[in-house]
């Protein structure tokens, strides 16, 4: 399943550069010189014209191979239309850099140029003092400034769930101190040892004048800035769930005591969750992942 997925959207002229031989020759190349298996290849053609679509398509798929051909898929109609067919085969829409006007974006294309002349000359390492990340996984948490909710990301989305599960015990006006710092450590742990994920920061640079560009450098576990932003996620999701009317302050206080919490470790005397004994696919299940 794992590979390369090609996606091909056609814009302005469909026949223009079908029709270049010195085009369809660099097509093989490039075919033939890529350095991953092709596990799918998708083509999203314009609706409104039948016929030169079908053109297009027949010499598309004479052009590309036997062994593309194996694997590709053929979308017709409206931008949104075809949007839509690409998410049910697991494609993230969001980055697609073409606008529902038809306008290419090209925006995060020169802000990855940046990072990778930064990242080639050596200075990006040199002034991060460690090696930056340009990707996080889908396992991993990030932190972006001045952005508490609204990331889109599985590994926020679990460690949201997570959060949600121990709110109640850490806002307890019962709880010590000593039992909070418990629990950002039971959740530190959860996710870096038993889900296998990183704690990621994104980091802002410059390159020349006004030429930013952004990437992620992983946060100690044994940090203090990451049990701050992690103490910080509570108090926020507490805030968040009270602002919504989904649950009330007493509400929230009494979750310590739901079955979920049932037969967890004691810290100091007192019955207490461990996040360890949480179901790891929560918030997978229903998708597959």
């Amino acid at each position: 399943q794992k590979g390369l997925v090609e996606l091909i959207w056609p814009s302005g002229h469909l026949l223009q550069g079908i029709q270049d031989k010195e085009m369809a020759k660099e097509s093989h190349r490039l075919n033939d010189g890529v350095p991953i298996r092709v596990s799918g290849f998708h083509l999203c053609l314009p609706s409104g014209n039948d016929f030169l679509n079908r053109v297009f398509k027949e010499l598309l798929l004479m052009m590309i191979g036997t062994e593309l051909r194996r694997v590709a898929r053929i979308h017709n109609g409206t931008l949104i239309e075809c949007e839509y067919v690409l998410q049910s085969y697991g494609i993230k829409t969001d980055d697609i850099p073409l606008t529902y006007t038809g306008t290419v974006k090209t925006l995060s294309l020169q802000r990855w140029i940046r990072y990778r002349e930064a990242l080639e000359s050596g200075q990006l390492i040199a002034d991060l003092g460690r090696p930056p990340i340009e990707c996080p996984e889908v396992s991993d948490v990030v932190f972006v400034q001045g952005r508490s909710k609204g990331i889109r990301n599985w590994g926020n989305v679990d460690f949201n769930n997570l959060v949600q599960s121990i709110v109640g015990l850490y806002c307890d006006p019962k709880t010590s101190t000593q039992e909070r710092n418990q629990i950002v450590s039971d959740l530190i742990h959860q996710v870096h040892e038993v889900r296998k994920g990183r704690f990621l920061m994104r980091v802002e640079k410059s390159r020349g004048s006004s030429r930013n560009f952004s990437c992620w450098v992983e946060l100690d576990v044994e940090s203090s800035e990451l049990r701050v932003k992690v103490r910080t996620a509570i108090l926020t999701q507490k805030k968040s769930m009270e602002a919504h009317g989904s649950v009330t302050s007493e509400q929230i206080k009494l979750r310590s005591a739901t079955p979920e919490f049932i037969g967890m470790a004691d810290v100091g005397g007192i019955k207490r969750p461990r996040l360890g004994d949480f179901d790891s696919g929560s918030c997978f299940s229903s998708c597959g992942m």
